[in-house]
């Protein structure tokens, strides 16, 4: 049955109560694209990032302080002050919060015009190496919180079939990021006590950015999946991306024939211009545009491309025969 997303949104105001209701919702608009028999690609406009409640209570106790203050000159005394807030809240905040928003920023200005050549040099691997991060971490990441979960997908495959395999796609990465965020957890302290050495302590950051990456697409794929088992999704076919589809599958290929790499497009701007044109209906309202929704599902087609090519590489030299040399007499 095809949901909508005005029944979603009702019907979350309905269990949840009033509060729920009048809260504007978080809609993660996926987009779902098979480019192989068994091999799907998921891509998604960026959420716009969500200020924890821990952080709310906080700014708002400053607040009412502050207007506390302000009034403690009149007769009436003032209202007393919200309690503050815990160690564990103010450590969430600043593991999740402050310091990613800090190291962010620090990152962007190693690319600054003025930075030292060796910053931006710096900058410029660090850019080719988060590049090569997985397509699958990469939109994990950006559902973030979201309350509804709204799929576009060609008008050759069914909605229930598109929800389908994105609930599949979200149990086998959560399985993944759970695995590993355990594993670069247990290496913090290992990577902390490098920093008895000389010079900045870069195993630390790496792995204390992949334990924070992991974190980060465990806690939005377990919100995705309770959405998709609660409530479902709503679902639009959009009748502009099924020519797209053998393009796709074309450039998804690890060794395209002759006939597949003629109907590719010459130059990646050929297929992105087609893409963008396709996904011109997916709305963006926190960010993101129809350029990057394309360039991310370039990107994951040729990721598959290269897992694929690589797979029947070894595959092929696994198979062929050992030639053993012949005997002296």
């Amino acid at each position: 049955m095809k949901h909508t997303l005005a029944s979603l949104t009702a019907a979350t105001g309905r269990h949840h109560g009033t509060r729920a209701a009048a809260a504007a919702p978080r809609v993660a608009h996926v987009v779902v694209l098979p480019v192989a028999k068994d091999k799907w690609v998921f891509a998604s406009p960026p959420l716009a990032k969500r200020v924890p409640a821990h952080v709310l209570h906080h700014q708002q106790h400053l607040a009412e302080k502050a207007a506390a203050a302000e009034s403690s000159a009149t007769a009436l005394p003032p209202p007393p002050a919200p309690p503050g807030i815990t160690q564990r809240e103010w450590w969430t905040q600043r593991l999740t919060h402050d310091w990613p928003a800090r190291v962010s920023a620090e990152w962007d200005e190693l690319a600054h015009p003025d930075a030292a050549g060796w910053k931006r040099s710096v900058h410029r691997r660090g850019s080719q190496l988060l590049e090569r991060l997985e397509w699958e971490e990469l939109v994990a990441k950006r559902w973030d919180a979201p309350t509804h979960v709204h799929l576009y997908h060609p008008a050759s495959v069914e909605p229930a079939t598109a929800e389908r395999q994105l609930a599949t796609f979200v149990r086998h990465r959560l399985a993944w990021h759970l695995r590993y965020r355990k594993y670069s957890a247990a290496l913090l302290p290992a990577t902390a006590l490098l920093g008895i050495l000389p010079g900045p302590n870069l195993p630390l950051v790496y792995n204390g950015f992949r334990a924070y990456s992991h974190h980060m697409a465990t806690t939005n794929l377990q919100t995705m999946l309770a959405i998709l088992k609660d409530r479902g999704a709503a679902a639009t076919d959009v009748a502009d991306l099924d020519p797209t589809l053998p393009l796709l599958r074309a450039r998804a290929l690890p060794f395209p024939s002759a006939a597949a790499a003629e109907a590719v497009p010459e130059t990646d701007a050929d297929l992105a211009a087609l893409l963008e044109s396709a996904l011109a209906s997916v709305p963006t309202p926190d960010g993101g545009d129809p350029t990057t929704l394309a360039r991310d599902v370039l990107h994951a087609v040729d990721q598959i491309a290269r897992r694929q090519s690589k797979a029947a590489t070894r595959a092929a030299t696994t198979a062929a025969p050992v030639v053993k040399p012949c005997e002296r007499e």
